[in-house]
Formats: structure tokens, C-alpha cells, sequence
């Protein structure tokens, strides 16, 4: 009996732990304008079509046009122009970072910060870091972010993105 004794204790603090670990989980899964910003911006440097599930419904098409199936064909048509593929133009973002502007219950001016690095080939852009074959650029826009039903969407052709059409 004494040896159990001893157990409770350490299976109480994992019990609390558990339980507050969850309630964290959950209370960090509100969804924000930020977020919103950091996942459609990730998603459009890296040419990944998901970003269209970040865009609202105003700016997914443009002129009966799908403005994520223009943008990535651009994209591509621009790769090939140089002798390269798609996978050339990937770039991912470092140094993520969102400021709220304005906020109201609907929309939102956010602010992003952050590296644009070359993302062709994970290997590549390591070893581009490390001895300078790569520079990292800065990126700077403010997007305007609405809220569709329950989520923050981007707004208002981000990054200038539908300039061709």
C-alpha cells in the first residue's frame, strides 16, 4: 500500500498536465487574421494550389478566370521561359512576422515581414546558406483579410498576383 502512496502524486501531475495541455490546444487554435496571412503567403511562395483555400471568394476568380490556376501557369510559362521548371521558382519565407494593423469584426489590414529564400530543393537551399550562393530578400505587404463565415481569408490580390489578367 505504501508504494502506492507514492505513485499518486506523479499520476495526478500527469493527469493536470494532460488536461491543461489540451485546454491549451485548444485555446490556440482561435483563428486569426494573422494566420491566415502567414498560411496563404507560405503557401503562394512555395506555388502550392492550396492557396486558394486561403483567398476569398472575391479574389478567386477574376474575370472568370481561376486566379490560382493563372498565377501558377504564369509562374510556370515564366520557369520554362528561363530553362527551368515550376520547382525552380519555389521560394519559402523565414523570419515570419504578422502586425494587425486594423481590425474590425469582419476585416483586417495585416502586415508581413519576412525572407523570401530560394526552395527548389531543401538540400540545395541549405548549403546555398551556408556559403552565400543564396541571398535571402525581404518582403514587405499588407494584405487586406476577411472573414467568410468562420475563417480570416486573404483579400484584395495579394503580392499583386493578378496583375496579368
Amino acid at each position: 500500500m505504501e508504494r502506492y502512496r507514492q505513485a499518486v502524486p506523479v499520476a495526478l501531475a500527469i493527469a493536470i498536465f494532460i488536461v491543461l495541455q489540451a485546454l491549451l490546444i485548444l485555446g490556440d487554435r482561435k483563428d486569426t487574421p494573422g494566420d491566415a496571412v502567414i498560411a496563404f503567403s507560405k503557401a503562394y511562395f512555395l506555388l502550392d494550389p492550396s492557396m486558394g483555400d486561403w483567398l476569398c471568394s472575391a479574389s478567386r476568380t477574376i474575370g472568370g478566370v481561376d486566379g490560382v490556376s493563372y498565377h501558377l501557369a504564369r509562374v510556370d510559362q515564366q520557369a520554362r521561359e528561363r530553362g527551368f521548371s515550376a520547382d525552380y521558382m519555389k521560394n519559402r519565407l523565414d523570419h515570419i512576422r504578422v502586425y494587425t494593423l486594423q481590425q474590425d469584426e469582419k476585416t483586417a489590414k495585416v502586415r508581413l515581414t519576412a525572407m523570401r529564400r530560394f526552395a527548389m530543393n531543401p538540400l540545395y537551399a541549405l548549403v546555398g546558406q551556408i556559403f552565400g550562393f543564396t541571398r535571402a530578400h525581404e518582403v514587405e505587404e499588407t494584405l487586406t483579410v476577411v472573414k467568410e463565415g468562420n475563417r480570416w481569408k486573404v483579400c484584395e490580390a495579394p503580392y499583386r498576383w493578378t496583375a496579368g489578367i
